[in-house]
C-alpha cells in the first residue's frame, strides 16, 4: 500500500521535473535565473531529477555558460539518488563501513588513480589561470568541468583556492563542491557493495 504511494509521488515529482524543467528552456532560453534555479533544484531535490533529465536529454542536450549550473547539479542529483536508491533497497553490507578514507588507502590502483587525477586537475586549471593572465585562448569550460567529474574534484577546489581562478562563476563554485559530494556518495555505495 505505502509502495503504490511512493510509486505515484515518483511518478507525479517526475512529471512535474519534465513541465518545469521543459517550461524552462521554453520562457528563459538558456538564461536561467537564480529563482529558476532554486525551483529546478528543489524539484530535482524533491525526486524530480529524473523527469528533468529526460527534458534536458530532449529539449537541451547542449550545455552553455548559462545552464551549465542545473546540468551539473542535475547529474550529481540523479547519481546520488541513484545510490540512496539501490541503498535503500537493501544492497549493501551490513553493518554499513564509514571509512571511506581507509578503503581508498587500501586500494592501490585507486589512490594512484586519484593523486594523479587530482595533480593533473590542478595543473589544467593552473594553465587556465595563466592563459587567463595572458589574455590567450582558454580551456573550454566544459574540459574543465569534465576534470572534476572523472575523479578530479579536490584538484579542482584546491586551484580554486590557492590560485582564486573560477570563484565568481557558480557552476565552478557551487557545482565543483556538489561533484565532490557526489563522489564521496559514489565511494561509500563502493566501500559497502556486498562483495563474496
Amino acid at each position: 500500500m505505502m509502495a503504490d504511494y511512493i510509486e505515484l509521488y515518483l511518478l507525479g515529482i517526475n512529471v512535474l521535473g519534465f513541465a518545469a524543467y521543459l517550461l524552462s528552456v521554453l520562457v528563459t532560453k538558456h538564461r536561467i535565473n537564480n529563482i529558476m534555479q532554486l525551483l529546478l533544484t528543489a524539484v530535482a531535490l524533491l525526486g524530480g531529477s529524473v523527469g528533468m533529465a529526460v527534458a534536458m536529454v530532449v529539449f537541451d542536450r547542449k550545455a552553455v555558460k548559462e545552464n551549465m549550473l542545473i546540468h551539473i547539479l542535475l547529474t550529481c542529483i540523479i547519481i546520488i539518488q541513484l545510490v540512496m536508491f539501490i541503498m535503500i533497497n537493501g544492497y549493501h553490507k551490513t553493518p554499513l563501513e564509514f571509512n571511506i578514507f581507509g578503503y581508498v588507502l587500501s586500494h592501490q590502483y585507486l589512490l594512484i588513480y586519484l593523486c594523479v587525477i587530482n595533480c593533473l586537475t590542478f595543473i589544467v586549471y593552473a594553465l587556465d589561470k595563466a592563459k587567463a593572465v595572458h589574455h590567450q585562448r582558454r580551456i573550454p569550460i566544459i574540459t574543465l568541468i569534465a576534470m572534476a567529474y572523472i575523479g578530479g574534484s579536490i584538484g579542482a577546489l584546491a586551484a580554486m583556492i590557492i590560485l582564486h581562478h573560477k570563484t565568481r562563476k557558480d557552476y565552478f563554485m557551487v557545482g565543483v563542491p556538489v561533484i565532490a559530494v557526489m563522489q564521496v556518495a559514489v565511494l561509500f555505495f563502493v566501500v559497502n557493495l556486498p562483495l563474496g
